[in-house]
């Protein structure tokens, strides 16, 4: 099944229309817009963390690449998937770079009020615990191995005919336990998690934005390492580039802007490519 899955994605591919994609996405907040339906996305997406202020960590040992499928199954409902690995080398623990696979996720989203220039829409997302839970450093955000399901409220305001979007979206994310055999489980703290974006459309093609993402953990303990680290707060640049019909280019960094953050990473590189074609 591994082998043949990527060779229908092609075939479906070659043999469905072409999707004018048209960037509206965002790099980590999350819109009410959805994919056509009877269109189908696949994507690839890397991120990593860049020069945390850790005490004996290195945040450029970890790596994280990630596979999505979506699929617009009416224009206001969309499914998606991901599967995801991750690729580390723990300073704390000397040897080889490891790589694990991460967790696995699941979305559901729909748009429920589209008048005038507001749109409002639901999230409901679970994610399935295959990722490495005994390693430590890894914070909550990044595949860490555990059983998540996150319910978000997702609101835009889009004035008809401008080139400028509003994007807010505000929810709960409820946390698993990491297993750590040998040295005790870790209950996750749950967190609220909130995003704002502004978006500028230039032409059809190109949008750039910027985004203030933030999560914040009801306890300031966050994994047996990151022991006062409740508040993660980034201002996250991004832009999309419809490379071709249906081919779009992402690419955004997130910045931390308090010492909650910066522990971890001080920026966050996201860059991926989104592929969307009409099946039906």
């Amino acid at each position: 099944m591994k082998k043949t899955t990527p060779t229908v994605l092609i075939v479906l591919a070659a043999l469905g229309g072409v999707a004018q994609a048209r960037p509206f996405r965002l790099i980590n907040a999350r819109t009410p817009r959805t994919s056509a339906g009877g269109d189908l996305e696949i994507g690839l997406r890397y991120q990593g963390m860049l020069a945390g202020d850790g005490d004996g960590f290195d945040p450029r040992d970890f790596h994280q690449l990630a596979a999505t499928l979506r699929w617009g199954i009416i224009d206001t409902l969309e499914l998606e998937f991901e599967a995801s690995a991750i690729i580390f080398h723990d300073d704390r623990n000397p040897g080889p770079v490891e790589v694990d696979p991460g967790d696995l996720k699941l979305d559901l989203q729909a748009r429920i009020v589209d008048h005038g220039p507001a749109l409002l829409g639901i999230f409901f997302g679970l994610t399935f615990p295959t990722g490495p839970s005994d390693v430590d450093v890894l914070p909550p955000f990044f595949a860490d191995g555990t059983l998540d399901v996150q319910g978000l409220l997702l609101f835009e305001l889009a004035p008809r005919g401008a080139p400028v979007r509003l994007v807010f979206d505000a929810g709960y994310e409820a946390n698993g336990t990491r297993h750590r055999p040998g040295r005790g489980d870790f209950d996750v703290p749950d967190d609220f998690r909130y995003d704002a974006a502004f978006a500028v459309h230039v032409g059809w093609r190109f949008m750039a934005s910027l985004e203030l993402d933030g999560r914040y953990y009801f306890d300031r303990r966050i994994t047996p390492v990151w022991v006062n680290n409740q508040h993660i707060l980034e201002l996250t640049p991004g832009v999309r580039f419809e490379i071709r019909p249906g081919l779009v280019l992402e690419a955004g960094a997130g910045f931390g802007l308090n010492d909650d953050t910066r522990a971890m990473f001080k920026i966050r590189p996201q860059i991926g490519l989104t592929y969307e074609f009409a099946v039906y």
